[in-house]
This record gives C-alpha cells, sequence and structure tokens, in this order.
C-alpha cells in the first residue's frame, strides 16, 4: 500500500522513504508541514465566503460546507489515531491540569526535577499513547 499511497501522493514531498525509515522526528516534521498546509488552505477556504445571507438565523451553503470539512477531518484523524493508537486520557489530563497549574503558581527559577519532567513530557506527544498491539501477524 506504501507505494500505491507515495504514486498517488499530491504532496510537495520529494524524498517519502519507505515505512519504517523515517524517524520519529522527521514524522513529526512532515505531519506538522502537512498540517500546516491543511491550515493555510482552510484559512484560504474561511476567506472566499461567495454566499452572502442577510438572514443572521440561516446558515449559508458556504458555512455549512466548512463546517462540515472541520468535523469530517476530525472524524477522520481520530478513527485513524484509534486504529492503531491508544490514548492515554487520564495521563494527559493530569499532566494539563499540574502544567496550568505550574503556570500560574510557578516560577521557573524554582522548577524542580519534577516540573521540569513534567514539562519534558508533555512536550513530547508520544508520552501519551501506546501502539496497539496488532491481532494480525
Amino acid at each position: 500500500m506504501f507505494d500505491y499511497f507515495r504514486k498517488n501522493s499530491k504532496s510537495e514531498h520529494e524524498h517519502v522513504h519507505a515505512a519504517g525509515s523515517v524517524s520519529d522526528q522527521k514524522l513529526y516534521e512532515i505531519q506538522g508541514q502537512a498540517e500546516d498546509e491543511r491550515n493555510r488552505q482552510m484559512q484560504l477556504y474561511d476567506d472566499k465566503d461567495p454566499f452572502i445571507d442577510e438572514d443572521p438565523y440561516s446558515l449559508s451553503e458556504c458555512e455549512i460546507e466548512k463546517i462540515f470539512l472541520r468535523k469530517k477531518f476530525e472524524i477522520m484523524i481520530e478513527a485513524l489515531f484509534n486504529e492503531k493508537f491508544e490514548l492515554q486520557a487520564e495521563s494527559l489530563r493530569k499532566d494539563i491540569r499540574d502544567r496550568e497549574l505550574y503556570s500560574i503558581l510557578g516560577d521557573d527559577e524554582d522548577a524542580t526535577k519534577k516540573d521540569i519532567a513534567l514539562m519534558e513530557r508533555y512536550n513530547d506527544p508520544s508520552s501519551y499513547y501506546k501502539k496497539r498491539i496488532s491481532d494480525e501477524k
């Protein structure tokens, strides 16, 4: 499937590697670039509103399409993620709570090893998910 997707990809990235040969850092870099591009395209779409509706209580087809595209994107990403990974939601919630509390009460000069570990863990997305064990082998 990899060769099929690589061949049919409309990505600007010429240097697509075989699955498993890309480092995590490179993967995050590519995903970040793709997300930036999606955001840029959504912004362009948001700026174009050919349907101006005078009734403030109705939605234009353009607005409905924007909502649809955003929701579709959320559903697709979550479905793909959940197929391969398991989110450690409680750990993420706890770290968000601790990080927000630290940002309100903390001072970088008073940071402890625990605070630094929290920030490093929070900044590393892989801290909050684990790969699902595949039943197919």
